[in-house]
């Protein structure tokens, strides 16, 4: 059961990582800020995609 809550612990840098781009944006600091937001994007991307690939594992063992 604990495995499943493991896409809640990839979504904690995804915000991070957006707050901060959003932060240097903001601060006018673009080549910094643009970075930060793709790569919250893309750990918010993998976050959904294993919630997703563990509730079907968990769907077939059930």
């Amino acid at each position: 059961m604990s495995k499943v809550k493991t896409w809640i612990w990839r979504l904690l840098p995804s915000i991070c990582f957006e707050f901060v781009g959003i932060m240097e944006i903001i601060g006018a600091n673009y080549l910094i800020g643009i970075p930060f937001i793709i790569l919250g994007l893309t750990y918010a991307y993998i976050g959904v995609n294993n919630y997703k690939k563990q509730k079907r594992i968990w769907e077939e063992i059930e």
